[in-house]
Parts: structure tokens; sequence; C-alpha cells
């Protein structure tokens, strides 16, 4: 009888990309760009056809490369070996390849099965059960180009020349597009990799090199050391002609790190080295083990696919998540480093140590490294408030994305589209919710429980049962969950259903009891999923020891749960302090006017983050009809005395006021009400606070809030800052004073606001003139946040087909276009004249057919429809216009 023996050939393809492996930046990012999976559990989809049979198992890989990557020539030779052992008697062993032109292997034949991507071989007999066979496969191929697998990028070197490299990217299932391989993250077997090239380049992967040996043709063939046991798609290796700078770690272990980028670089690669020995053994102490490998490198990479990859041993980086120039950069660009380098390094243990067992359950190491990207960088760099940022930076984002119908629950099941579980479930709601078990059971028995965790499962796949289990075994231990309950009980709904409660807190007065109602929390119509929830909240007499300590908990199934709690007539009652529970809060309207009375007297006696949460949740209750806008705009009204950046960045994020400011931009009158509102708030920012320099020793985040206070105050109509901003603007434009890059982009959107048509030339010239794409970037947004609408509409003339005079490259015809649309009530006006005057030149052009033009039309007929929504606070701005002095902001 023959066999078949079945490897599985991956057809190439582009990816759509929705993995982040970056901060999601929650002021910058459009809504849409914070939804990376709406929808996506709707979708059917056979569960069998692509799965590997897992009737064998690799054990061993000698994979062996041969490339000329130095020579600027792109294809390459492979051969790989695979140990394997079959689980049971099969006909088919499955293998995932791709880009394979050569196959050799001693069978009958092979076949080709493009749909489910197999190759299929076809042996003589049947393969016995508990049986080591060898494998061998050699093949041809070339460097792809779309960033997957094995890839080449190229950069621009000091000399002016064009250098290649050759780096891979493997997660989710890009390895088979580099070798043969069984590729599923549970499979685990180790690797012997040995890469030639030529001598000028340096061939680089998870081990340490074992020897290199100079070849007949000249070129050197580099071997490294054999892997532990580790999935393929934590494989990495590169060939390139970087430089290098190491640092050698004694204690408590021995450990090499070394960080590679381009020569040109070799300066900006300090802060990677010295936060990268600090990261890995702040982690080593918390976990309580061990990093396992003898080195952890690091790579910037010039063109990546993601913001950064945990492979083990070898983690590579888009440049900027890596290098660090102390001249040029910003403090934001530092932050982000750092709680990248952590976040890649948290996962050298969630993710690579332990493994999950499919990709549906990738937020077991998302989830972790969103989690300790903040934790473990508020250890390592305790001039940034990560601890705080996590709230406003992942909390709150993944509570915009998780209110919506179709959203995923963290733990759901992928086929084919493995990508669209990197999102910001995975991310910011996987480390939200374990930010929450971990105060709900404290942070010792949070953390004795992940120590056990990571030894009971090194080296093996997991699910969320063996955390569950290790948790439980530390919770019971410690005695801190109830008695008729398990944490497996406890985050199962959390983990296997989408959503997320609002607690509605009421009070009678002259009673002592509070009620807690809890209620699935969704922009359409909630439903009647409930979740176990942990209830933590503080009065204002008390005593702040622990403001996050679970008080009480309402049991999945349960509504409502009531306790004795004398309120006073003259205190406030702050439930989930800290916004460490995974719930939004709505009090009734006596509690709602205490905390409010209190933030308009001494705002700073409730933390930080609990006035951003106020913010973002009584915008969104108002927002779904669950209580008045006024109590909204009451609360806003703080914000006149607000000095803190982390309120500040709520506020202004893109689905708070930005929000806002983008229904009301369709009607002039509403509009105009709106910034003198908005500017009566935002007026001491500039004017006091924070100013248009840096102060001596002013705070870390200073920089950021100052980029968004100078844009917001100028877009408001802050006369003072309008003037500010031109004034450097023009300076930097004669180049007698240079900006900071982190302000640059501020400054010239002020500055251009009230621009003469010399002027507004004079920065289109300037954008003309630079080949940086990110200056160029730059200049197009500044330009469109100009007020005169005969310049907006020149403007946007040019997206249908400039003279040879004027250069637009790939893809600035939307960038000027989204510039001039959005912002204000004048861009809308423009853009709605030039769409109406040059209607059928759009259309008819290949600009028009573009989706992401109707994505544009879409969105300003969206903006139309939510206009109405905002009748009410319409009124309240008109009302409150009436009774203070000063009137519209003219234009």
């Amino acid at each position: 009888m023959e066999a078949r023996l079945v490897l599985w050939l991956f057809v190439a393809f582009v990816v759509s990309v929705h993995g982040q492996r970056f901060k999601l930046d929650r002021y910058n990012s459009p809504l849409d760009d914070l939804i990376h999976s709406a929808g996506a559990a709707a979708k059917e989809r056979s569960f069998t056809s692509f799965r590997l049979p897992n009737t064998s198992i690799p054990t061993q890989y000698t994979l062996e490369l041969d490339t000329n990557v130095h020579l600027n020539q792109f294809s390459y030779s492979g051969r790989v070996q695979i140990q394997l052992t079959t689980l049971q008697q099969t006909k088919q062993i499955v293998v995932k390849h791709t880009h394979t032109n050569q196959v050799e292997v001693a069978l009958v034949e092979y076949s080709i099965e493009v749909e489910r991507e197999f190759l299929v071989i076809d042996t003589r007999e049947a393969l016995p059960a508990n049986t080591n066979y060898r494998l061998l496969i050699e093949f041809t191929n070339v460097l792809r180009t779309d960033l997957t697998g094995f890839y080449r990028s190229s950069y621009q070197a000091e000399d002016g020349t064009t250098r290649y490299i050759a780096v891979t990217q493997f997660e989710a299932s890009f390895a088979r597009s580099a070798f043969p391989c069984y590729d599923e993250p549970w499979i685990r077997a180790t690797f012997e990799i040995s890469i030639s090239c030529g001598q000028s380049y340096k061939a680089t992967s998870n081990m340490p090199i074992a020897a290199i040996a100079i070849q007949p043709d000249q070129k050197k063939l580099t071997r490294f050391q054999v892997t532990p046991r580790m999935p393929t798609y934590l494989v990495a290796f590169m060939v390139t002609d970087f430089v290098s700078k190491r640092v050698i770690l004694r204690e408590p272990t021995h450990l090499t790190m070394e960080v590679y980028a381009r020569a040109s670089a070799k300066a900006e690669l300090d802060l990677g080295l010295e936060k990268g020995a600090a990261t890995i053994r702040a982690l080593e102490r918390y976990f309580d083990m061990t990093y396992d490998l003898p080195k952890l490198d690091q790579a910037a990479i010039p063109s990546f696919m993601f913001g950064a990859m945990e492979n083990w041993g070898l983690v590579k980086y888009a440049e900027r998540y890596l290098l660090y120039n102390d001249q040029t950069a910003s403090n934001r660009d530092k932050e982000w480093i750092i709680a990248t380098i952590t976040h890649e390094f948290v996962h050298q243990f969630f993710g690579n140590l332990v493994t999950p067992k499919w990709w549906t359950d990738i937020f077991l190491n998302e989830g972790f490294a969103t989690l300790y990207e903040y934790m473990i960088s508020a250890e390592v760099e305790p001039s940034v408030r990560f601890e705080e940022l996590i709230a406003v930076e992942a909390v709150q984002t993944a509570f915009y994305v998780d209110s919506k119908p179709l959203t995923r629950p963290l733990s759901h099941y992928v086929e084919t589209d493995l990508m669209t579980v990197f999102d910001t479930i995975a991310y910011q709601k996987g480390g939200s919710v374990l930010r929450m078990m971990r105060h709900a059971l404290g942070g010792s028995t949070f953390q004795k429980g992940l120590r056990r965790y990571l030894a009971d499962n090194q080296h093996s796949a997991v699910d969320p049962n063996d955390l569950f289990e290790s948790l439980q075994s530390a919770a019971e231990e410690d005695e801190v969950i109830p008695k008729d309950t398990t944490v497996g009980a406890i985050m199962s709904p959390w983990v296997y259903q989408s959503g997320y409660p609002v607690i509605t807190v009421t009070h009678s007065p002259g009673s002592n009891e509070v009620v807690f109602r809890q209620q699935h929390f969704s922009d359409e119509t909630p439903d009647s999923r409930t979740w176990w929830v942990p209830i933590s909240y503080r009065l204002s007499s008390q005593t702040v020891r622990d403001e996050t300590e679970t008080r009480r908990w309402i049991p999945q199934g349960t509504a409502q749960i009531s306790i004795n709690l004398d309120v006073l007539s003259d205190e406030y009652l702050l439930v989930n302090p800290r916004q460490t529970g995974y719930y939004r809060v709505n009090y009734d309207g006596e509690l709602w006017g205490k905390l409010i009375d209190r933030l308009m007297v001494d705002h700073e006696a409730i933390p930080a983050v609990s006035r951003s949460q106020l913010i973002d949740d009584s915008l969104k209750l108002a927002l779904d009809g669950q209580i008045d806008i006024d109590v909204t705009f009451e609360l806003f009204k703080y914000l006149k005395n607000e000095v803190d950046y982390i309120p500040w960045y709520t506020a202004l994020a893109s689905d708070n006021i930005q929000f806002i400011n983008k229904a009301l931009v369709v009607d002039e009158a509403a509009y105009g009400v709106f910034r003198a509102f908005m500017n009566s708030l935002t007026g001491h920012l500039i004017g006091g606070l924070l100013g248009f320099a840096e102060h001596t020793n002013e705070p870390h985040e200073h920089q950021h809030f100052r980029s968004m206070a100078i844009e917001w105050s100028c877009r408001m109509g802050d006369l003072i800052c309008r003037a500010g901003a031109h004034q450097l603007m023009m300076a930097d434009l004669d180049g007698s004073q240079v900006l900071p890059s982190y302000i640059k982009h501020s400054i010239y959107c002020g500055g251009l606001m009230d621009a003469t048509e010399e002027e507004f030339v004079a920065v289109f010239n300037a954008y003309q003139q630079t080949t940086d794409s990110s200056q160029r970037s730059m200049y197009i947004s500044a330009l469109g946040c100009n007020e005169n609408k005969k310049f907006l509409i020149d403007y946007l003339i040019l997206v249908l087909g400039a003279g040879q005079e004027i250069r637009l490259n790939s893809g600035e015809n939307l960038q000027i276009v989204r510039s001039v649309y959005y912002r204000s009530n004048v861009g809308h006006e423009a853009f709605q004249a030039w769409l109406e005057q040059y209607n059928e030149s759009i259309m008819n052009s290949n600009f028009g057919r573009l989706a992401d033009f109707h994505a544009i039309l879409a969105d300003v007929a969206n903006r139309q429809s939510n206009f109405g929504n905002f009748e009410q606070l319409i009124a309240l701005l008109n009302a409150w216009q009436a009774q203070t002095e000063g009137g519209m902001i003219s234009k």
C-alpha cells in the first residue's frame, strides 16, 4: 500500500497587516485604526482544512542557507533536514512550505495542493506509529519583498549607495515561506542553522556562533549553536553589514547582549543596550526565573512589518523603536523605545518560554506583554508615568473597540486569517483584563501564580486553563477570592465572551444602602451577558491605603448587589479608583454631582487617572444615552483648572473631544461656539503652564503635553497661541531658530492658521523642496490647518494633477485631502466647495476611484449624521455663550 507524505505548502501572498507590536497613540490615531477586527467573529470557516493533521512532529531541524545578498542578488538556495517522529500510523506527514522550485526526497513522487497549501509526497509503504524518520529537502528561493518570511530590506549608506540586507519575519505563519517546516505554535523542535554569505557581511541568528569557515568561493559559512526546543515562528536570522555594540552581563547569570544597526546609526544604540540590560534583569527578578539563552540581541531594521518582533535571542525592531539620538529625539520617542523593548523582552517568557497551543489564545502572549510593558518599564524608567499611562493608552482604547457589537472575545479561533487576532483585543484588552486580575487577587498573589505558570509550563504549549490553574493555586493559599468560586470561573467570562459591563451606582439620600448594578455596555443594543466583577471604591472621608483593593464581587449571573455604606452629604464616592477594573462606572445624579463639585473645587483630591476615567466614562455614557449630556458638559468645565497630562490626553483623544470636533465642524455656528467653549478650557495651558519653550526640570510628559496644547489652543482660536506659533514658524523657515522635532507640527499648524498667501506659499515650497518623507507629511498636515477657504481650495486642486513643477509622492494626494477636511469648519467648507466645483474631474480621475477617497466621502457623510446627535450639547453651548463674555470666536 502506498502512503502519502504531506508537506504544507504556503502560496505566496501579500498580507493585510492587522498586527501592531507597537503602542497605539489614541490621541493621534483615527478611530477606524483602533478597530482591527470588528466583524471577524461573525465569519464562518472550515476549522479542519488548513490545520496540520498532527500525525507526526519534528524533533530537530538542520537548516543550511546559501545567500548572495552582498552581491545584490536575491535568490538563495537551501537544504533542510527534519528529524521527525510519527505519533500514529499515517499516510500523511504535513509540513508547511512555499516558494520551492526544487524538492528532492527519496520517495515516489510529490504534488502540490495549492488551495490547502500542501505539498503531498507519496511513500511506498504506510509509516508506523512511534517511528523516527529523516526528511531531506533541497530548494531554491527568492528573498521576498513584502516584509514577511525571509525578505530583503535596504537602506542608503553614508556614501549614497543603496545597501541590501536579508532578514526574517516569521510570526504568525511566514516561516513556511523561507524553508519547509511544521509551522504551528505548539510544535517545538531544536534548530541547527548554518548560513553562507559574503565576507563583508555577517550572519546572525537566535543562538551564538559555533564556528565560521571560509569557503572556496570566498564566502564564509557561519554555523550557530543548536537552539532550545522552540516554535518555528520564533526562528530568526539575518544577513547584514550592520555594526554593533555589546555588553556582557555577569550577575546573576552570564548573558551577552548586542545591538545591531546600519553603520551611520552606531551612536544611537546606547539607550537600547542600557535599557535592554536593565529590563531583562528586572523581568528575571519579578518572575523568579532566569532568561534561558546565552545571548539576547537586538537589531534595528530599516523596513520592518511591525514595531518589533520577539524572536528568541534576536529581537528585531523597526528603527524608530530602537534607535535613539539624544540630540534630536523627543521624550515620547524615548518612552516608546523603552516600552517596546520591555514588551518584547516580556515575550522571552510569555510566548517564547511558554507558548499558546494555537493563535486562538494569542492574548496569553500579547496581554502579558502589554501589562508588563507598563509595569516593568515604570521600574526601568521612573521618570515616565507608565503605570498611569496604561489606563489611558490601553484600558480606554480597549473600551472603545470592545463596545462594538461584532468585536471578538479574547479567546477566538482563527484558521487562515491568522494576523486578524493581533489586534486591540489581544493587546490592550488582554493587558487590561490581566491588570484587573492582578488588582483583584492582589499583586503578590498574582505574581506567585505567574511564577508557577512559567515554571510548570516552560518549554511547552498552554491554553487559558493552564493559567487559571496556576492562579487558582496561589489564590487558594492566600484566600483572596470567594470560597464558592474559582479563578477559572471568574476569568472565563472575560476571556470567552466579548464586551464588558458598566457598573451603575445608586444611593438614596438618607439611606445607608448603595446598590451596584452590572449591565453589558454596547454602542448598540446591550444584551444579558454578565461577568464576575471586582468592585473597589473609596469614600472621600476614608484614608487611602490601597484604594484599588477589591471590596466586593458581583458574581456572573447576578444583576446587582447592595452594601451598607454611609455616604454623608459632604462626601463623594469614587468607584473603581485608578480604573483598575475593566468596566465603566455610572452614578446616579446625586453622586455625579458630588464628584463634579469636588473637581471644580479641588480636582487634585481625585487621582489623575480617576479624573481621566470620569472624563471618558461620562462622555461615552452620554453618547449612549445613559446620562444627560449636561453631566458631561458640567464635568468638562473643571478642565479650565486641569494642569495634568493624563486627564488632558483622555479629554483630547480621538474618541472624545476630537470626536465632538469632527461632528460639529459641519455647522459654522455650532462650531464657533464649541471653539469658544474649548478656548475657555485650554487658554491657561500655553499662556501659563506650558508655554512654547521647555522649562528646566519639567516633567517628562510635558513635551507631548505642550505639543497637544499648542495645536488645540491655536485651533480653538487662542490669539496668544497663534501669534507665538506664527513667530516660531517664521523663525524656523528662515533658519534663525530650529524647532525641536516633537513640536514642529504643532507650531506649523498653529502658525499657518492665519498665514498670509506669501507665508502659505513659503511653507508649501519647503514641502516641495524636502525629500524626507516624514517632513513632507508634516508640511502636508500643517498646510491643511490654514483657515483661508480660498487657499485650501487651491491646495486641494493639486490632487487632481499638478503640473511638472509640482511633485506629489505616492499617497500624498490622500494626505492633502485628509489634512484639509477633518480639522475645522473652514476646512470642511473648502472640501465641500472643491468637491462640488470639480466633481466630474474628481470622479473621473484615478484619485476619485481610490477606495481610500471613498472612505473619506463616507466619513464626511457620517459626520453629517453624527451632528444630529449633539443637539442637546449645542443648546448647552449656546446657553453657556449667552452667559459668558467674549462671545463667538471670529475667523
